[in-house]
């Protein structure tokens, strides 16, 4: 096999397994999960995203409703990210019509502030997303199910 190729080969082995900086070990800080998840959302990096957050006992709606928040940010480029107080709604649970009562995966410690870029005439925009802990690693908190 001549040494192209072995490199698309590997590229594309690599590419399979969906090897992501991001997904290797929980981050170990609040800034670190902040740090980690600004240079995913940069690099397009999906996969690197959804390792970064605690799914706990979300469902499929309940991680589909994660999910299209996070697509939000993945759409777009961070410019800066800073961590923040809770807001009163970052702990807020609700129950859907179905019965079933959600809110956040964990118990969130902070609000990850981030601005980016936004479309045509937009300089900057900002919205948030709240991180917590679990076993003395920090993820950005989804959507689950709670009792």
């Amino acid at each position: 096999m001549n040494v192209f190729k072995r490199a698309v080969l590997a590229i594309s082995f690599v590419a399979l397994l969906g090897a992501s900086p991001a997904a290797s070990k929980p981050a170990a800080s609040a800034k670190e999960v902040m740090s980690r998840f600004e240079s995913a959302i940069n690099a397009r990096d999906k996969a690197g995203v959804d390792a970064l957050v605690y799914w706990g006992t979300a469902d499929a709606w309940s991680r589909d409703m994660t999910e299209a928040a996070l697509g939000m940010f993945e759409a777009e480029t961070i410019t800066s990210a800073r961590l923040a107080p809770l807001d009163s709604s970052s702990k807020v649970t609700f129950k859907a019509p179905s019965g079933v009562k959600y809110g956040p995966s964990i118990a969130p410690v902070y609000r990850m502030v981030l601005q980016y870029k936004h479309g045509p005439g937009v300089k900057v925009d900002e919205g948030s997303l709240t991180i917590g802990t679990k076993n003395g690693a920090w993820y950005v908190v989804a959507i689950a199910v709670v009792k």
